[in-house]
């Protein structure tokens, strides 16, 4: 209660932080041509995303793949113009967008752990150990 100032920027960069991961999703929908609004991605994809969180498979895998091609199906059959069966063709759209963005943000967390892997200042097993035996049991951080 008394970080008033941090509450006010927090907030904010939480804002920030999902316009850009919506941001993100919708130029990956554009680059497959997908065929949704912009508008959509903003109204659809948080909706997406907190439903993902529930724990039912790993990391939202099966669950968001459904919600994406229920959701794009449902409500992006309106903007599939010329398609013969629009609710089936976004519903698979969607899905195709879910894959590949979880795919894109995997093969940048294999980036970040390989990068943590073979840091120089990691540290190691022996040393927590090492610093436990010198302290009253527990390692200071």
């Amino acid at each position: 209660r008394s970080h008033k100032t941090g509450m006010v920027v927090w907030l904010f960069l939480g804002v920030v932080n999902h316009s850009v991961s919506v941001t993100s999703i919708m130029l990956v929908g554009k680059a497959l041509a997908v065929g949704m609004p912009e508008y959509a991605y903003f109204v659809l994809i948080p909706v997406i995303n907190i439903a993902s969180a529930v724990p039912i498979g790993p990391a939202g895998w099966g669950v968001g793949e459904f919600l994406y091609g229920s959701l794009f199906g449902q409500f992006g059959a309106a903007h599939a113009i010329g398609v013969v069966e629009p609710v089936r063709t976004m519903a698979t759209r969607g899905v195709a967008l879910s894959v590949l963005y979880r795919v894109h943000l995997m093969a940048w967390s294999m980036v970040g752990g390989l990068l943590t892997l073979t840091a120089k200042d990691r540290v190691t097993r022996a040393e927590v150990e090492q610093e436990i035996a010198r302290g009253d049991g527990e390692a200071v951080v």
